[in-house]
Order: C-alpha cells, then structure tokens, then sequence
C-alpha cells in the first residue's frame, strides 16, 4: 500500500543517498570496517540497489588491488540472486566483464562473461552496445 505514494519513494530515495554518502565520509577518515559493514548492511536491506552493489564492488577493488575476487564476488552474488531487475542485470554483467577485462587484464575471460550472458540480455541495448564496444576495442 505505501508503495503507491511518491513521498514513501521520495523518501527511500533520500535515505539511500544519505547512506552512500555516509559510507564516503567514513571512507575519507579510514575506517575502512565500519564502511564495509555500512555496505552490507545496505545490501542486506536493498539487496538489488545498482548503486550500493558498484559502490561496494569498486571500495573492495580499491581496498584490496592483489584480491580481485573479493570484488569479483560481490558481483558474481549479485547476478546469482533474484533481486536485480531486468535492466540492472545486463549492466551488472557488463561491469563484470569490463572488471576482468581491465583489472584481471584478461580479454578472453571477458569475452567468454559476454558469451555466456548473451542469452540473459536479448533485450538490452546497454549489454550489445557494450559488447560491441569490446570486441572493437581488440581491433
């Protein structure tokens, strides 16, 4: 019933930005615990929210450049859960592949990400556009 009202979204949408915003501030003062549990935390209670997944996937590569999986898994938990929509889920395949590509320097193991997923995307611009991009890019 109260997703019908603007001002419950208006809201939510409030709340979100404050959070992440938070998350950078404590980022900045290097309590690198306290955001990563911020992070979960909004995941837990959003777990399909794009920005919150990126953000989170982008601190943990930052955090931990030699560990690349513990980025890639926050991506990988995102696309095996039911929470993203069907136009979160072609972007999200897309960061990954582009992840692999330019962080694991692996042009092969990207191309296969977007081999696989193709079947997921039909309808999504973003994702053929991308991989489109990609392959031209090898040239």
């Amino acid at each position: 019933a109260c997703a019908l009202y603007e001002e419950f979204w208006q809201r939510y949408a409030r709340w979100m930005i404050t959070k992440n915003r938070y998350s950078d501030a404590r980022k900045q003062q290097g309590n690198i615990e306290e955001v990563r549990d911020l992070y979960k935390s909004i995941m837990e209670s959003s777990p399909g929210h794009v920005e919150t997944i990126m953000k989170y996937t982008h601190f943990e590569r930052r955090r931990n450049p030699d560990d690349l999986p513990k980025a890639i898994n926050i991506l990988t938990s995102a696309l095996e859960s039911d929470t993203l929509d069907e136009k979160s889920k072609p972007y999200i395949i897309v960061q990954y592949a582009k992840m692999i590509w330019h962080h694991k320097k692996s042009v092969e193991d990207a191309r296969q990400i977007f081999q696989q997923d193709a079947t997921k995307c039909l309808d999504s611009k973003y994702f053929w556009w991308n991989w489109f991009k990609f392959e031209l890019s090898q040239n």
